[in-house]
């Protein structure tokens, strides 16, 4: 289990009430990826008010096998139940057929849920009341990308990217 690290398009993401933005990164491959690997994109989404409206990743398979295996899951650094498949789950890391041309793109593909009336993922979840206390990064979330599956045939180069759509609603 390796930990890596998106590359952030920006410094830090902007926040501006009543505004939507689009946020990116990606990371860059210098070797297979396996089950349990993380790629962490560090401070990605402001905290207190946020209300996610799509997620997507997209790469050229990373499995490149004719019957892919491997998998992933989207999520934040969160310590709750769902913060792990927030928003994307048993996405496959490649193209039934195999082969590494083209380009998967995974969209935010996890139900919304909630639990006492409060949306607890999916798209539409809000980041509220400024709630990630566990890190000194001015309260900004991690976006976790978690490989939940082994690959059949792991690619060993390739661009990973992120891009999160999300509304500024509350007062941050």
């Amino acid at each position: 289990m390796t930990v890596y690290n998106f590359t952030n398009l920006q410094a830090q993401s902007p926040v501006v009430p009543g505004h939507t933005f689009r946020v990116g990164a990606y990371f860059e491959l210098t070797g297979a990826l396996a089950n349990g690997d993380t790629i962490v994109a560090t401070n990605f989404i402001p905290p207190d008010g946020i209300v996610i409206l799509s997620a997507l990743v997209y790469f050229a398979p990373l499995d490149t096998n004719a019957t892919p295996t491997g998998t992933f899951e989207l999520g934040d650094n969160q310590t709750d139940g769902p913060a792990a498949f927030r928003f994307i789950t048993a996405a496959s890391l490649g193209a039934v057929g195999g082969g590494s041309a083209g380009q998967v793109h995974v969209y935010a593909n996890t139900a919304p849920a909630f639990t006492n009336g409060v949306q607890t993922r999916g798209v539409g979840y809000m980041y509220a009341d400024n709630e990630n206390t566990t890190t000194s990064n001015n309260g900004y979330y991690n976006m976790v990308l978690t490989v939940t599956a082994g690959l059949a045939t792991a690619a060993a180069t390739g661009t990973v990217y992120l891009e999160v759509d999300y509304l500024c609603q509350g007062n941050v």
